[in-house]
């Protein structure tokens, strides 16, 4: 006998089988409830560069049980999504074309994609993975315009999103290959390509060098794709933003990890050598600075890396039109950089290589061997021929302001040395010394109408021992009195007028 119940087993698994599956509308359905059922999901659109509350380090013990449940809802709509796309082909091949249109006009008119995108860091792992999945088979295969005419609109608001959450590195892959799926249109990479090169210095700055990598890897990735697939958008980008562009651009090629060093060598080479990109190249290998960065590359221990700086360093030397800085560095190196050439440890059975090395040897052996620029020489003489800044003043010019000086200190010593107010009345040669002195050294006319009854004082027949000193020069003059002669007329003109007292004294006695 058969056991009981048996029948009531066969037919709910019969019923399992046979279950009316659902359509994309009402899966749709189903999963923007799931989705607003739970509180910490972001269904509304953010504004650009705002991030989502949730990142992909929330686990389930942060979220209450009822998130926790709808959570686990979207993610078995999102499989069932995924199924329905993925699934195998219909016999006619026209029912699976069908459902996929329903399923991205249904989830344009709820906007999911967009919830979806802001809120990846709340789902589960697998529900991340088949979020994208989803999202990228609607971008590559365009279904119900959901590419060109859905994110277009939205492109914008999309770039900003999946840059900034690029920084989660839970979910850094996921945008990652979105981003990449994204830029095989022309109005995504017109948002990389903008002139204010955000996009850039976010990679430049952050994930361009993190340290993880796959988080760098997959980076790299993105940023080789934007400047590498629309070459009708980068070249006038790069001539545009060149300074600014490759003065980052430098900082990876002199990077301490070898993955940037190595993939960033690997990227410039493939722009300079792209014909669409000749304007970039000649002013890329016209900077005697880039040069010098390539040929310290060329000496790193590793081969790969020194092989791709060869394939940079070539287009240097074979520019036909070189500049003059780069044309005097590479002559003064002429013969150190044909003996490295000889020694590259190139793959010998790669004729192209030995090809291009023969040619750079060829054109560097017809380099002629400037001798270094003079600059170093001249500050030692600069009186020799050197120029002189205008600004500094020369030897003859130094020389004639110290003397300016010490001319006018000899032109005022003279007034120094000149006798006080007192002695008015200076011997003749000491007015020939000093000339200029004697206007200032006459007593006032005050002073000569104050006693007209008392006879002037002796003239001085010398200066005062202080200022001739000071002078230095003052020679004793042949009209100048002698001092003897003077002394003694002195004293006898005293005794006579003490003598003319005494005799009208006796007259009056008498």
């Amino acid at each position: 006998r058969r056991p009981r119940g048996g029948g009531a087993a066969r037919r709910g698994a019969m019923a399992f089988i046979f279950k009316k599956k659902k359509s994309p509308k009402q899966l749709t359905e189903g999963l923007t409830e799931a989705l607003r059922a739970v509180t910490v999901v972001i269904t509304g659109p953010l504004d650009p560069g705002t991030l989502p509350p949730l990142s992909s380090t929330t686990t389930t013990a942060q979220l209450s049980p009822e998130d926790n449940a709808s959570l686990e809802v979207v993610a078995k709509r999102l499989a069932e999504l995924r199924t329905l796309l993925c699934g195998p082909k219909s016999r006619t091949g026209t029912t699976e074309a069908k459902e996929g249109k329903e399923i991205a006009q249904a989830l344009c008119e709820l906007g999911v994609p967009l919830t979806l995108i802001q809120n990846l860091g709340a789902l589960t792992f697998e529900a991340r993975n088949d979020a994208c999945f989803i999202l990228s088979y609607l971008i590559q295969s365009d279904l119900d315009s959901f590419a060109t005419v859905y994110l277009k609109n939205r492109a914008r608001q999309v770039t900003h999103l999946l840059v900034n959450l690029f920084a989660d590195a839970g979910i850094a892959l996921h945008c990652g290959s979105l981003l990449r799926d994204c830029l095989r249109y022309d109005f995504f990479a017109s948002e990389f390509l903008e002139k204010s090169c955000w996009v850039y210095d976010k990679f430049f700055d952050e994930y361009l060098t993190c340290e993880s990598f796959d988080i760098s890897s997959d980076a790299f990735a993105t940023f080789r794709l934007s400047l590498t697939k629309h070459m009708n958008l980068v070249p006038p980008f790069l001539v545009e933003n060149y300074s600014h562009f490759f003065a980052r651009y430098n900082k990876l090629l002199t990077s301490e990890q070898y993955v940037t060093q190595r993939q960033s060598l690997k990227l410039l080479g493939e722009l300079l050598l792209d014909r669409q990109n000749y304007n970039v190249m000649i002013k890329y290998v016209g900077d005697k600075d880039n040069l010098k960065i390539i040929m310290n590359l060329m000496r790193v221990k590793s081969p790969a890396i020194q092989m791709e700086a060869f394939h940079v360093f070539k287009v240097f030397v074979a520019n036909p039109k070189k500049a003059e800085p780069v044309a005097q560095i590479l002559s003064r190196n002429r013969d150190k950089i044909i003996n490295y050439l000889h020694t590259l440890n190139g793959d010998k059975e790669d004729d192209q290589f030995i090809d291009e090395r023969n040619l750079l040897i060829g054109t560097l052996s017809k380099m002629k061997v400037s001798a270094p620029p003079p600059a170093a020489a001249a500050p030692a003489a600069p009186a020799q021929g050197a120029a002189v800044d205008p600004a500094q003043p020369s030897s003859e010019a130094a020389s004639l302001q110290t003397q300016a000086p010490a001319a006018a200190e000899s032109a005022t010593a003279p007034a120094e040395a000149a006798p006080q107010p007192e002695a008015a009345g200076a011997a003749p040669a000491d007015a020939a010394a000093a000339p200029a002195a004697a206007p200032a050294a006459a007593p006032p006319a005050t002073e000569a109408s104050a006693a007209p009854a008392e006879p002037a004082p002796a003239p001085a027949p010398t200066a005062p021992p202080a200022a001739a000193a000071e002078q230095g020069t003052a020679q004793p003059s042949d009209s100048a009195p002698d001092a003897a002669a003077v002394t003694e007329e002195s004293q006898t003109a005293k005794a006579g007028e003490q003598a003319e007292p005494q005799q009208h004294r006796e007259a009056v006695a008498s």
